[in-house]
C-alpha cells in the first residue's frame, strides 16, 4: 500500500522507483530500487514520505550509493558491450523483466498489469492473502516474483500518441514472474504454472485494461491483443505500417498488420 500511494503521488520526475516482492518462509518481503537523479539531500527529501509510510515494525533499512550517469545505467543493466549476443530467456509471456544473472538462462512466463490509480486495501489484501496461499504450493516449483514500476514523471510528460507506447499516462505497472532453469532438468510447469500466474493477476484485478507489448501473448484474440497493448494508437500504427512497410516484411502472428 504505501508503495502504490508514494507512486500515485507522482514525487518527482527526477525518481525511478521499482518494487520487488514475493513470498519466504511464509512472509511477504519487498525491496524497493531505484534511480534518482540529483544530490544526495534532494534525494533524502523526495523519498521521505515513502519512508515515513511504512510501520515502524517493518525494519525498512535505506541505502544510497552515488555514481556517475554511465556507471549508474551499467550497475543495472550490466556491461554496454556489442562483442557478443546479449544471453537470452526463453518467454511465454503476457506482460517486462530485467532479469538477473540466477534467471538468464530460464523458461520464464510473465504478465502486467497497469494502472493509474492505486488499488483498495481489500483488493491488496485479497492479492497477498493469495501470494502466501500459493506459495505453499508453487514455492518450490517455481522461481516466481511481483515487480511494480513507478511510471509518472517524465514518462508520463511525453504524449501517449506520441510514440507507440499507450500507457505513459498509467502511474503503476505490476509485472507478474514465475521461471525453471532452461537446463532440460526442471522444464516448464505447465498449464497449472499459467494458471497460477493467471491468479497473481485475477487476485488483484478481473479485468486489466492494458498489456506491456514486449511481452507477446499468444493467448489473446486479435481484439484483445490490438487494445491492450496499444489501445488508441492501433489504428494509426497500421497507417504507418502501411506506409513504410507495404510488403509486411516485418511479419510475425502479433506484429502490426496493414491497414485495410
Amino acid at each position: 500500500m504505501a508503495f502504490q500511494n508514494f507512486a500515485v503521488s507522482n514525487p518527482t520526475k527526477q525518481l525511478a522507483c521499482l518494487a520487488s516482492l514475493g513470498v519466504s518462509d511464509g512472509h511477504i518481503y519487498i525491496e524497493i530500487s531505484g534511480t534518482y537523479y540529483g544530490s544526495k539531500t534532494d534525494f533524502t527529501t523526495a523519498i521521505k514520505p515513502l519512508q515515513d509510510a511504512f510501520p515502524a515494525n517493518v525494519g525498512m533499512k535505506l541505502t544510497t550509493k552515488s555514481r556517475d550517469w554511465y556507471t549508474g545505467l551499467t550497475d543495472f543493466t550490466g556491461p554496454l558491450s556489442t562483442s557478443a549476443p546479449d544471453i537470452y530467456d526463453t518467454f511465454f509471456a503476457k506482460g517486462r523483466k530485467q532479469v538477473g544473472a540466477d534467471f538468464r538462462a530460464t523458461n520464464l512466463r510473465t504478465q502486467s498489469v497497469f494502472s493509474s490509480v492505486a488499488f483498495s486495501k481489500t483488493s491488496v489484501t485479497n492479492w497477498v492473502n493469495y501470494m502466501i496461499q500459493q506459495d505453499k504450493t508453487w514455492g518450490s516449483k517455481l522461481w516466481w516474483w511481483v515487480e511494480v514500476d513507478m511510471y509518472g514523471g517524465v514518462i508520463s510528460q511525453v504524449p501517449e500518441t506520441a510514440t507507440s507506447y499507450a500507457h505513459r499516462a498509467d502511474t503503476l505497472n505490476f509485472q507478474f514472474y514465475g521461471g525453471t532453469p532452461n537446463d532440460g532438468k526442471d522444464p516448464w510447469v505447465g498449464q497449472g504454472g499459467i494458471d497460477f500466474l493467471n491468479g497473481l493477476v485475477s487476485s488483484l484485478v478481473a479485468n486489466p485494461t492494458g498489456a506491456y507489448p514486449n511481452y507477446i501473448d499468444p493467448t489473446l484474440t486479435a481484439d484483445q491483443w490490438h487494445s491492450l497493448y496499444f489501445a488508441g494508437n492501433f489504428q494509426r500504427l497500421t497507417q504507418v505500417k502501411k506506409a513504410w512497410d507495404p510488403n509486411n516484411v516485418f511479419s510475425f502472428p502479433q506484429s502490426i498488420p496493414l491497414a485495410a
